[in-house]
């Protein structure tokens, strides 16, 4: 479409610029001009109907949708009246200056694009809900602006009215697919990413899952299972605490470490759960509770045992089982 448009632009400046010319040069490049203007008019209407069908149906729902072969029907009408007028001086003439003058057909002309631009409306109408408000704005622009600058240069059409606003609504509609091939283009990426992310964590659990029903040691299977997520979160630490409700208390019961980090598991043990509070509340509604920068916590009960780990930011998610009744957290932190 915007091919044809720039060349309906072209074809109509040549025949304003060349209009009067009494030469045979002149004689030619005028009625050569004149019949694209008019063949491009209706070659845009047919385009623009074929991007319309293209967002909203499929090729079977096309075939069978009266409406869509009336508008083929209709440009090839229009189509072939362009090709008569040429002999008939159906919709202009020329008088001996060699200059433009619109015949009493001259309405067919404008009738023929206007009627299909009132089909493509409707269709943006009736499947509104398949397009997004911008896409319908856009293709209705197409409609609106010919059809209005059609009505005026119906009176006045010293200035082609009409072709300026099958330009501008063609500027308007390559913006706008070009933001929406932007926007689809983001959407694919995001949803990649998304996929990826997915992909990487089924296969973590995977491993977690060999894992804990293949070692027949459940605390090398513990350990091994600890060593997979931090590995998978780049962490310098994973633990295990178990919560002691007799005497509000818990223990640090695994540990994982990463090369060059030293172990603290004996260190924190009988720790009091009252330091992590705000952490429990969390646990209860199965949430985890992630502090970004650990620096930030200095007025929290927690921040000590935390610093004293060199522990920078963490992650803790709560581990259940009902059976024997205990809540657990792991935690990493780099």
């Amino acid at each position: 479409m915007q091919f044809a448009t720039a060349v309906l632009l072209l074809s109509d400046a040549t025949a304003c610029i060349f209009r009067g010319w009494t030469g045979i040069f002149g004689y030619w490049i005028v009625r050569i001009s004149n019949f694209i203007v008019f063949l491009d008019n209706n070659i845009i209407l047919y385009s623009f109907h074929r991007y319309v069908c293209s967002f909203i149906f499929t090729e079977q729902e096309e075939r069978t949708l009266k409406r869509a072969t009336f508008i083929n029907i209709l440009c090839a009408v229009a189509v072939a009246l362009v090709i008569i007028s040429q002999f008939t001086d159906l919709y202009y003439y020329y008088d001996a200056q060699n200059v433009y003058h619109r015949s009493e057909g001259f309405i067919i002309s404008i009738f023929i694009p206007v009627t299909g631009m009132m089909v493509e409306m409707s269709f943006l109408i009736e499947y509104r809900k398949k397009l997004s408000n911008i896409t319908i704005s856009s293709l209705g622009s197409y409609i609106i602006l010919p059809i209005v600058a059609a009505i005026i240069q119906f009176y006045f059409y010293e200035i082609s009215l009409i072709d300026i606003a099958v330009c501008n609504s063609m500027i308007v509609m390559y913006i706008t697919v070009i933001g929406e091939q932007d926007r689809k283009l983001n959407n694919l990426e995001q949803k990649q990413i998304k996929t990826e992310a997915e992909l990487e964590i089924s296969m973590v659990l995977n491993q977690c899952i060999a894992e804990l029903t293949t070692e027949a040691d459940i605390n090398i299977a513990i350990h091994n299972l600890l060593a997979i997520i931090n590995n998978y979160f780049g962490a310098d630490r994973c633990y295990i605490f178990e919560n002691n409700y007799d005497d509000n208390t818990m223990d640090n019961t695994y540990e994982y470490v990463s090369d060059s980090i030293t172990a603290k598991k004996d260190k924190i043990q009988k720790l009091s759960m009252n330091i992590v509070s705000l952490w429990m509340e969390n646990f209860k509604e199965e949430k985890p509770y992630y502090i970004a920068d650990v620096s930030k916590q200095k007025e929290e009960p927690v921040y000590n045992m935390l610093h004293e780990q060199n522990v920078d930011r963490l992650l803790a998610v709560p581990l259940k089982r009902w059976k024997y009744n205990w809540i657990s957290w792991s935690g990493q932190s780099g």
